[in-house]
């Protein structure tokens, strides 16, 4: 199964960097506004977000930091070299970079495994996916044990709920 999660992350990986950076713009700025409507933030008290690296083409996630900032909702946000993340505190919300998803919720990162080791130690948290909707994978995910699956996946295009 690694083997054809490996190939299914270059393809992705190969069609994220294909991307025109003015659709990345523009996409990114679609799937704030998503993000941004879609919850009431009034019951969020700590989320963590990732911040974006433009290399890799991810949504970008710094007008909605901002708008958290605005909110007055404290946002941890990762250093890029960080590769263990903390476990010490317990998020409302995570935003996660997402390089594909299926219509089950289940994701596909860069692999380091960031994301997955925080994950397993935020049960409770509402976990939202920023991906592009090119890179929702029909035949869906190879998903193993340690995999955690999204409750929603934002796009530029919809938002899709996950019942879990």
């Amino acid at each position: 199964m690694q083997n054809n999660k490996e190939m299914l992350r270059l393809w992705l990986k190969s069609k994220r960097m294909a991307m025109e950076n003015s659709f990345v713009d523009d996409a990114s700025t679609r799937i704030n506004q998503n993000l941004v409507n879609l919850l009431n933030w009034e019951s969020f008290k700590q989320v963590h977000c990732y911040e974006t690296i433009e290399s890799l083409k991810e949504p970008n996630t710094q007008n909605f930091i901002k708008f958290l900032e605005d909110k007055g909702i404290a946002c941890d946000i990762p250093d890029k070299l960080q590769k263990v993340p903390k476990t010490d505190v317990r998020y409302d919300l995570i935003i996660v970079p997402t390089l594909g998803f299926d219509l089950l919720g289940n994701r596909i990162g860069w692999g380091g495994g960031f994301y997955d080791r925080l994950l397993v130690t935020q049960p409770k948290a509402l976990k939202i996916g920023l991906c592009y909707e090119s890179n929702l994978v029909r035949k869906g995910i190879p998903a193993e044990v340690h995999d955690i699956p999204l409750n929603i996946v934002v796009t530029e295009e919809k938002v899709r709920r996950f019942d879990r």
